[in-house]
């Protein structure tokens, strides 16, 4: 079910059925009966025929305070350091893999200070 509640991407399947794909090779087929998900069938596809997005994931690690965003699922070859708080990792083909960013929280927020600035974000009480 963890397929279904949390996929790396879901694409219309035939009639009202949606196809999950999970860790880019676990695809599930199911539609929805009361507003919940009823799997239909589970089974190991082949990942180029079926996946047709992209691999981005992001994880933040509280602790160190870096946020790391996996470009691709391209194994990381080498590291350079970009900035002070950058690190961007290549594959060994030299396409961008992954990119860390170190002291996340404060640079998160200066990257979004100026957009916040034309654009402030509305509470509602």
């Amino acid at each position: 079910m963890e397929i279904v509640i949390f996929p790396d991407e879901v694409v219309r399947g035939h009639g009202s059925r949606f196809v999950a794909h999970k860790l880019l090779i676990v695809r599930v087929v199911y539609e929805y009966e009361n507003r919940l998900p009823v799997i239909i069938t589970l089974y190991i596809a082949k990942r180029k025929r079926y996946f047709k997005g992209g691999f981005m994931k992001i994880k933040y690690y509280p602790d160190s305070d870096i946020l790391k965003i996996r470009i691709s699922d391209k194994k990381p070859k080498y590291g350079e350091e970009c900035d002070d708080n950058f690190i961007i990792h290549y594959s060994e083909k030299g396409d961008v893999a992954k990119i860390e960013i170190l002291d996340a929280s404060k640079v998160i927020i200066s990257l979004l200070q100026p957009i916040l600035e034309k654009k402030p974000i509305k509470t509602v009480i």
